[in-house]
């Protein structure tokens, strides 16, 4: 408890011993005496180039454009586990059976996004 105590008095004197950081005061090479911004550099010429994200219009996605999507990846998810399963040493017969089955698999078992490739799923 009396430790407590000590340390409680500790702090107040230490915020009673810290002062208020005067305002910040800018000055050359920041400012120009006459309180212009210098010159923009290169980042900032690229920055002023690009449109604010407040600016862009978002609009909802279409069912069809939806299905698309999911069509899509459903799509390269059938195409990966196919590969797979051609690397695989098995018979012709066997490799039919699966990529039926693979093709039979619900949409929900192919909805993984993690190897897709969008710049593809895009066009």
């Amino acid at each position: 408890n009396q430790d407590i105590q000590i340390r409680i008095k500790n702090l107040e004197k230490l915020k009673k011993s810290r002062k208020a950081l005067p305002p910040k005061v800018y000055s050359q090479p920041f400012f120009e005496k006459d309180k212009q911004s210098p010159e923009p550099n290169a980042d900032t010429i690229e920055k002023n180039k690009r449109v604010p994200a407040s600016d862009i219009k978002l609009s909802k996605w279409t069912g069809q454009e939806q299905e698309s999507l999911t069509a899509g990846v459903k799509q390269q998810n059938q195409e990966m586990l196919i590969n797979r399963l051609m690397e695989q040493n098995l018979d012709p017969l066997e490799i039919l059976q699966k990529t039926d089955e693979i093709n039979r698999l619900p949409i929900e078992d192919l909805t993984n996004i993690d190897n897709i490739d969008w710049k593809r799923l895009s066009r």
